[in-house]
């Protein structure tokens, strides 16, 4: 018997769990930013205009969750004042607990760490309720064994 007999026609199961992650805080990667654009009306005037939002996808590492994304749009344009700010905002927050110039370029974010704060909404989508720092983990210095004293050199033959 080989091993290909039993795997015949295997197909593994796919992982489509797009559920909302339990509310708390989770360590993340940020895996990406994207700057996209939206038509967006303002509520109060009724004017139309293109709205543009930095797309953060938060790739989480722990505590639970490991590999799961998560998304948060931050408005960087918005015919809502409110929302520039509150977007804005959200940005500089980000930049903080990273530790890089909220003025970076996309590329200076990619791979930085940071915690979010989860929140569920409607049961079924997360919320990045705010955004800290990472804590940074002790690393113990390793232990290592006395350096043994060199033998001192012999002129004698």
């Amino acid at each position: 018997m080989n091993l290909n007999e039993f795997m015949s026609g295997f197909e593994p199961p796919k992982n489509d769990d797009y559920s909302a992650l339990p509310e708390g805080v989770y360590d993340t990667v940020i895996d990406s930013i994207k700057i996209e654009q939206k038509d967006c009306t303002n509520k109060e005037t009724g004017k139309t205009s293109n709205a543009s939002f930095a797309k953060v996808c938060y790739k989480i590492e722990g505590p639970t969750s490991a590999g799961r994304l998560v998304w948060d749009n931050a408005w960087l344009t918005h015919p809502n004042p409110k929302a520039n700010m509150v977007g804005k905002s959200k940005l500089h927050k980000l930049s903080q607990a990273i530790g890089i110039a909220p003025a970076s370029t996309q590329d200076e974010y990619i791979g930085k760490r940071c915690q979010i704060t989860l929140t569920v909404r409607d049961g079924k989508y997360n919320d990045v309720k705010s955004i800290q720092a990472a804590e940074k983990k002790v690393v113990a210095d390793a232990v290592q064994a006395p350096a043994e004293e060199p033998e001192e050199e012999s002129s004698e033959w």
